[in-house]
């Protein structure tokens, strides 16, 4: 006899909005050193790559006169006050590190007062910001300070200070595992074979969230395995995390804030008891769907 577990998973997308940042200053009219320059923080462009799949990487460039590259060299970037780049929301603090070009971490000033991102001669010089376990990250609008100085060898160093933001939205996504004796990745099926009462059968819910959760679980049959030709139903009851699960029901489980990141849950199925049931094929079919929030 089968029963069929299904799955069905509200995935909210992750939704990264960066906006822009643009740092502008005028150099003074000091030998070879006159000319503009600009930090800029690319807007809408979060990538993932494979060898890092929880960070997201922000592209980033400095842009000014081949002059001016020539006369200043690098730039120092840093948070407020020469710390570290950070964002920060609702009391939870991210650091951004940050990359060159060819995703190589910048090094230390030898003050240890920011990121030292050496300057092309071409006028433009590309980098980026990383920003590891966003998975992990608490749903909010994530803001921070980035500043940049400009090192110059005939004047002092210019230097503005602009915001950044990322928005994190809540984001859940479910695998089913354990017994299955088939389905795939948004199913289960169990197969209990002859019914016998007390059978049970294990299941484990993997659960990967940055937010509390709403679990629901509806039954077809109301918490009956019902057969599939002609009259006839065999009760069973399931639990979750050892919490039973009224299936006469919609049931609603509430994960909160605390178990963020990739938790996995068991699950049972049992057999309830069988009087005077008529042979015959029983199945039954239950949903899962899972609201971050």
């Amino acid at each position: 006899m089968k029963t069929l577990i299904s799955q069905y998973t509200l995935l909210a997308a992750l939704m990264v909005m960066v906006f822009p940042l643009t740092l502008q200053a005028q150099t003074s009219q000091t030998g070879d050193c006159a000319g503009e320059w600009q930090l800029t923080v690319e807007q809408s462009k979060a990538n993932y790559i494979r060898h890092d799949p929880l960070a997201v990487w922000i592209p980033a460039k400095v842009q000014m006169s081949a002059e001016t590259a020539r006369c200043a060299g690098s730039v120092v970037l840093s948070g407020e006050l020469n710390r570290p780049v950070t964002i920060n929301a609702r009391g939870m603090r991210q650091q951004v590190y940050l990359f060159d070009k060819q995703k190589r971490p910048l090094a230390d000033t030898h003050l240890g007062r920011g990121k030292q991102l050496f300057l092309h001669a071409s006028g433009i010089t590309d980098f980026w910001l990383r920003i590891p376990q966003v998975e992990q990250m608490v749903p909010g609008m994530y803001s921070g300070v980035l500043n940049g100085r400009l090192n110059r060898a005939s004047t002092d160093n210019l230097q503005e200070n602009s915001m950044i933001y990322f928005a994190v939205t809540p984001v859940v996504d479910l695998q089913l595992a354990g017994q299955c004796d088939g389905g795939r990745n948004d199913y289960c099926v169990l197969d209990f074979g002859q019914l016998v009462a007390g059978k049970q059968k294990q299941l484990e819910l993997l659960i990967r969230s940055n937010a509390s959760v709403d679990l629901t679980f509806e039954s077809k049959n109301q918490g009956m395995l019902q057969r599939r030709h002609g009259n006839g139903q065999v009760p069973y009851s399931m639990k979750f995390a050892q919490h039973p699960l009224d299936l006469k029901n919609r049931a609603v489980h509430t994960l909160d804030a605390r178990h963020r990141g990739a938790v996995l849950y068991p699950m049972t199925v049992r057999i309830g008891q069988m009087q005077d049931v008529p042979a015959g094929r029983y199945s039954e079919e239950i949903t899962i769907t899972a609201k971050a929030r």
